[in-house]
Protein backbone atom coordinates (compact mmCIF):
# COMPACT_ATOMS: atom_id res chain seq x y z
CA UNK A 1 0.00 0.00 0.00
CA UNK A 2 2.28 2.83 -0.90
CA UNK A 3 1.98 6.78 0.40
CA UNK A 4 0.58 8.95 -1.61
CA UNK A 5 0.02 5.90 -4.48
CA UNK A 6 -3.16 4.76 -2.74
CA UNK A 7 -4.83 4.69 -5.85
CA UNK A 8 -2.42 3.31 -7.57
CA UNK A 9 -1.86 0.28 -5.75
CA UNK A 10 -4.32 0.19 -2.87
CA UNK A 11 -3.62 -2.68 -0.36
CA UNK A 12 -0.77 -4.31 -1.81
CA UNK A 13 1.60 -5.15 1.27
CA UNK A 14 4.47 -5.30 -0.73
CA UNK A 15 4.80 -1.34 -1.32
CA UNK A 16 6.66 0.95 1.40
CA UNK A 17 6.18 4.63 2.51
CA UNK A 18 7.46 6.73 0.35
CA UNK A 19 6.65 10.49 1.39
CA UNK A 20 7.27 10.41 4.82
CA UNK A 21 11.05 11.70 4.43
CA UNK A 22 12.12 13.13 7.84
CA UNK A 23 13.09 16.77 7.94
CA UNK A 24 16.60 18.03 8.57
CA UNK A 25 16.46 21.63 9.38
CA UNK A 26 19.09 24.17 10.10
CA UNK A 27 17.72 26.12 12.65
CA UNK A 28 14.82 26.23 15.26
CA UNK A 29 12.37 28.30 12.43
CA UNK A 30 12.73 25.86 9.82
CA UNK A 31 12.47 22.98 12.09
CA UNK A 32 8.98 24.07 13.44
CA UNK A 33 8.18 24.84 9.46
CA UNK A 34 8.89 21.29 8.52
CA UNK A 35 7.36 19.90 11.86
CA UNK A 36 3.98 21.29 10.67
CA UNK A 37 4.33 20.55 7.21
CA UNK A 38 4.78 16.90 8.19
CA UNK A 39 1.83 17.39 10.47
CA UNK A 40 -0.19 18.74 7.20
CA UNK A 41 1.23 16.52 4.99
CA UNK A 42 -0.24 13.46 7.95
CA UNK A 43 -3.02 15.06 7.99
CA UNK A 44 -3.97 14.86 4.66
CA UNK A 45 -2.93 11.72 4.33
CA UNK A 46 -5.46 10.44 6.94
CA UNK A 47 -8.45 12.36 5.28
CA UNK A 48 -6.97 10.82 1.58
CA UNK A 49 -7.17 7.52 3.22
CA UNK A 50 -10.82 7.96 4.63
CA UNK A 51 -11.82 9.31 1.50
CA UNK A 52 -10.80 6.34 -0.73
CA UNK A 53 -11.97 4.05 1.69
CA UNK A 54 -15.44 5.42 1.71
CA UNK A 55 -15.02 5.16 -2.07
CA UNK A 56 -14.13 1.54 -2.18
CA UNK A 57 -16.66 0.52 0.54
CA UNK A 58 -19.62 2.21 -1.00
CA UNK A 59 -19.32 2.09 -4.82
CA UNK A 60 -21.39 -0.61 -5.79
CA UNK A 61 -19.38 -1.79 -8.76
CA UNK A 62 -15.21 -1.32 -8.32
CA UNK A 63 -14.22 -0.71 -11.94
CA UNK A 64 -11.83 1.12 -13.79
CA UNK A 65 -13.60 4.21 -13.77
CA UNK A 66 -14.02 4.70 -9.84
CA UNK A 67 -10.18 3.50 -9.95
CA UNK A 68 -8.99 6.13 -12.41
CA UNK A 69 -11.21 8.74 -10.27
CA UNK A 70 -8.61 8.29 -7.11
CA UNK A 71 -5.71 8.66 -9.16
CA UNK A 72 -7.07 11.95 -10.36
CA UNK A 73 -7.86 13.03 -6.84
CA UNK A 74 -3.98 11.85 -5.43
CA UNK A 75 -2.77 13.65 -8.70
CA UNK A 76 -4.40 16.68 -7.94
CA UNK A 77 -3.59 16.30 -4.25
CA UNK A 78 -1.45 19.29 -2.23
CA UNK A 79 1.36 16.94 -1.78
CA UNK A 80 1.85 17.03 -5.40
CA UNK A 81 3.76 20.74 -4.91
CA UNK A 82 5.93 19.50 -2.18
CA UNK A 83 9.69 19.51 -3.86
CA UNK A 84 10.53 16.21 -5.45
CA UNK A 85 7.02 14.80 -5.02
CA UNK A 86 6.18 15.00 -9.05
CA UNK A 87 9.49 13.43 -9.72
CA UNK A 88 9.01 10.41 -7.67
CA UNK A 89 8.92 7.15 -9.20
CA UNK A 90 5.41 6.35 -7.65
CA UNK A 91 4.11 9.76 -8.99
CA UNK A 92 5.31 9.43 -12.29
CA UNK A 93 3.92 5.87 -12.42
CA UNK A 94 0.62 6.95 -11.53
CA UNK A 95 0.88 9.60 -14.22
CA UNK A 96 1.94 7.16 -16.66
CA UNK A 97 -1.73 5.21 -15.54
CA UNK A 98 -4.23 8.23 -16.01
CA UNK A 99 -2.71 9.12 -18.83
CA UNK A 100 -3.43 5.65 -20.43
CA UNK A 101 -7.22 5.25 -18.67
CA UNK A 102 -7.69 8.51 -20.30
CA UNK A 103 -7.51 6.91 -23.85
CA UNK A 104 -9.46 3.61 -22.41
CA UNK A 105 -13.23 3.57 -23.85
CA UNK A 106 -16.21 3.76 -21.46
CA UNK A 107 -16.67 0.15 -22.56
CA UNK A 108 -13.01 -0.59 -21.15
CA UNK A 109 -13.16 1.41 -17.82
CA UNK A 110 -16.83 0.00 -16.82
CA UNK A 111 -15.96 -3.38 -17.81
CA UNK A 112 -12.11 -3.78 -17.27
CA UNK A 113 -13.04 -8.36 -17.55
CA UNK A 114 -13.35 -7.24 -21.51
CA UNK A 115 -10.02 -6.02 -21.59
CA UNK A 116 -8.41 -8.95 -24.12
CA UNK A 117 -5.42 -9.19 -25.54
CA UNK A 118 -6.38 -7.54 -28.92
CA UNK A 119 -7.65 -4.43 -26.77
CA UNK A 120 -4.24 -3.85 -24.52
CA UNK A 121 -2.77 -4.15 -27.87
CA UNK A 122 -5.26 -1.06 -29.57
CA UNK A 123 -4.73 0.99 -25.86
CA UNK A 124 -0.67 0.51 -25.72
CA UNK A 125 -0.91 2.03 -29.52
CA UNK A 126 -3.36 4.97 -28.39
CA UNK A 127 -1.63 5.71 -24.87
CA UNK A 128 2.06 5.37 -26.58
CA UNK A 129 2.38 2.59 -24.06
CA UNK A 130 3.83 -1.10 -24.24
CA UNK A 131 1.33 -4.46 -23.71
CA UNK A 132 3.49 -4.90 -20.89
CA UNK A 133 2.68 -1.31 -19.26
CA UNK A 134 -0.91 -1.67 -20.32
CA UNK A 135 -0.69 -5.53 -18.30
CA UNK A 136 1.23 -3.63 -15.08
CA UNK A 137 -1.08 -0.97 -14.66
CA UNK A 138 -4.13 -3.65 -15.23
CA UNK A 139 -2.30 -5.69 -12.56
CA UNK A 140 -2.32 -2.75 -10.24
CA UNK A 141 -6.19 -2.29 -10.55
CA UNK A 142 -6.85 -6.07 -9.78
CA UNK A 143 -4.86 -5.13 -6.55
CA UNK A 144 -7.24 -2.07 -5.48
CA UNK A 145 -10.22 -4.69 -6.71
CA UNK A 146 -8.92 -7.20 -4.12
CA UNK A 147 -8.71 -4.76 -1.35
CA UNK A 148 -12.01 -3.49 -1.80
CA UNK A 149 -13.75 -6.85 -2.15
CA UNK A 150 -11.82 -7.15 1.38
CA UNK A 151 -13.32 -3.76 2.78
CA UNK A 152 -16.47 -4.40 1.57
CA UNK A 153 -16.58 -7.93 3.10
CA UNK A 154 -15.33 -6.49 6.38
CA UNK A 155 -17.55 -3.78 6.35
CA UNK A 156 -20.36 -6.07 5.48
CA UNK A 157 -19.41 -8.77 9.35
CA UNK A 158 -19.47 -5.27 10.77
CA UNK A 159 -15.24 -6.00 11.32
CA UNK A 160 -13.47 -3.01 12.16
CA UNK A 161 -12.13 -1.32 9.61
CA UNK A 162 -8.30 0.11 8.80
CA UNK A 163 -8.18 3.83 9.49
CA UNK A 164 -4.44 4.25 8.69
CA UNK A 165 -2.57 2.81 5.89
CA UNK A 166 -0.28 1.07 8.50
CA UNK A 167 -3.48 -0.43 10.32
CA UNK A 168 -4.48 -1.90 7.27
CA UNK A 169 -0.65 -3.30 6.09
CA UNK A 170 -1.13 -4.84 9.56
CA UNK A 171 -5.10 -6.54 9.03
CA UNK A 172 -3.88 -7.79 5.76
CA UNK A 173 -1.03 -9.52 6.85
CA UNK A 174 -2.97 -11.62 9.55
CA UNK A 175 -6.39 -12.06 7.22
CA UNK A 176 -6.40 -15.35 5.48
CA UNK A 177 -9.37 -14.20 3.55
CA UNK A 178 -7.59 -11.76 1.61
CA UNK A 179 -5.41 -14.66 -0.34
CA UNK A 180 -8.69 -16.36 -1.21
CA UNK A 181 -10.16 -13.28 -2.40
CA UNK A 182 -6.68 -12.53 -4.70
CA UNK A 183 -7.41 -15.84 -6.00
CA UNK A 184 -10.84 -15.31 -6.77
CA UNK A 185 -10.00 -11.78 -8.81
CA UNK A 186 -7.08 -13.48 -10.57
CA UNK A 187 -8.91 -16.66 -11.41
CA UNK A 188 -11.57 -14.81 -13.16
CA UNK A 189 -9.43 -12.17 -15.14
CA UNK A 190 -7.51 -16.14 -16.12
CA UNK A 191 -10.95 -17.70 -17.01
CA UNK A 192 -11.76 -14.68 -19.36
CA UNK A 193 -8.21 -14.70 -20.64
CA UNK A 194 -8.82 -18.26 -21.67
CA UNK A 195 -12.61 -17.85 -22.93
CA UNK A 196 -12.37 -14.44 -24.39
Amino acid sequence: FRNCGIAANIGSTFAKNQCGVPYRGFNVVTDAVGRMATGKMQEDKEKQFQKMMDTMIHTEKWTMRPWRMTLENQLSSWVMYIPGMKDSAEMKEMTKFKATLDTMSDEELDNPDSIDMKTKERIAVKSGKSVEDINRMMMFYKQSLVVRNWLVLKNSLKETLPSTELEMRRMQENDIRLKKINQKVMAKSSTHKRTG
